[in-house]
Parts: structure tokens; sequence; C-alpha cells
């Protein structure tokens, strides 16, 4: 079982105005942080693993319950997902060893998508 945790940044009105004339949406960047060292199962195992995690605003780390969290393959294929629970946690299944992206999204939120995770 590893464990990560996500945090989100949500920007300010100022920001987010001069966001809506200006690029796209406020900067509220769901930001990977400590990231687990690896999702996948030891080489040779064929069971799954579940990654669990907790989803927090970076700016504060209050939790972010409803958050969309997604276990995506390389050619972006989800191959699970998880809904943030009150307390921001969510928990995925990984189907089998390989390289996958995690990604997560809520409104208000600009959707995030981790490094390669092998």
């Amino acid at each position: 079982m590893r464990a990560t945790t996500v945090a989100c940044r949500r920007g300010d009105r100022a920001r987010a105005r001069s966001m809506r004339t200006g690029a796209s949406l406020p900067r509220v960047a769901l930001a990977m942080v400590a990231l687990i060292a690896s999702i996948l199962t030891p080489a040779g195992s064929l069971r799954a693993q579940t990654v669990h995690g907790t989803v927090l605003d970076e700016t504060n780390d209050i939790p972010v319950p409803g958050a969309s969290v997604e276990l995506l393959t390389r050619s972006g294929n989800r191959v699970s997902e998880s809904i943030a629970d009150d307390l921001g946690r969510f928990a995925l299944k990984v189907p089998e060893a390989g390289e996958y992206f995690l990604h997560v999204q809520r409104l208000g939120y600009e959707p995030m998508t981790s490094l390669l995770l092998e």
C-alpha cells in the first residue's frame, strides 16, 4: 500500500479576474506534493495494489472534498478513478505493473497531472 498527498492552490479574486481577461482558468493548480516514489507492484507480482492519498489545498492545507482523482496510462486511458471524501482522502486500484499518471481535478481548481510514475 502506498500513500500520496495532493495539494491544491486556490487563486485570490483579483487574480481570478485578471486571468479571465487574460489567459485561462484562475491559477488554482492542483499540485502534486510528496508524490509516491512508485505505485507499481514489484516485478513478477501479478496482484493489484491500492494507492491511498489526500487532496489538500496548497495554500492552507485544508482537505479538498469531491476532487476527482484518476490513474491514467501513458496513452491517457483511465484505468482507475476515485472521488476524494470529506477529508480529501482517496484510494485507487492499480490494475497491473506499468507506468501511470495521476490526474486530479475539482471545480474551481485548475486540473493537474503528475509526472510519469514508474
